[in-house]
């Protein structure tokens, strides 16, 4: 008679479970950039761009959302920047074969002044900001950097000075 009820009531257990929620929704990731496998590479100054010279750049980013990506000549985060004029942005639409990572290919000439010193900066992100050419929507982006020097001549190109430590006195109120 016992064993009656432990089953009546396992049963019963059994049929008050609720039924499973709703399956969970990923998150949107931020695009990140394969920075190791970047051509040419990031750690060494581009000294000349013939016509052919292209960035490659591999993006790891949400196979469902588009990639969108800019290029920066010489952007100054402090007053802006702007884009070069043609052939510096694209998206790439969502990816049919669901393939994680897409390649950016920006051929450089003619977008580069060849004669002076630069700074090219390639921003990646879903989308950007209607406020900020820079400004990637969330979940955020990425950005890679290179320096080109013309004929490799670090010298030709201006240097970043903070002033000397002589120039400190200016700032010198006498308290200690």
């Amino acid at each position: 008679m016992m064993l009656g009820v432990l089953a009546i009531a396992a049963l019963g257990a059994c049929l008050l479970t609720e039924p499973p929620g709703d399956r969970p929704v990923a998150q949107p990731r931020r695009p990140s950039i394969q920075h190791d496998k970047v051509s040419p590479k990031l750690t060494v100054a581009i000294s000349d761009i013939p016509a052919t010279l292209e960035l490659v750049v591999p993006v790891d980013a949400d196979p469902q959302a588009p990639l969108t990506w800019r290029l920066f000549v010489d952007f100054d985060p402090v007053l802006g920047g702007a884009q070069c004029a043609n052939g510096c942005e694209d998206t790439i639409p969502v990816d049919p074969t669901l393939n994680p990572v897409r390649t950016i290919h920006v051929l450089l000439f003619p977008i580069v002044d060849t004669s002076r010193c630069h700074t090219l900066t390639l921003r990646v992100a879903q989308s950007f900001s209607t406020k900020s050419n820079w400004t990637p929507n969330p979940p955020g982006g990425d950005d890679a950097t290179w320096f080109y020097r013309p004929n490799g001549n670090e010298a030709a190109c201006p240097g970043f000075d903070a002033g000397s430590y002589a120039d400190a006195t200016a700032f010198d109120t006498g308290a200690e």
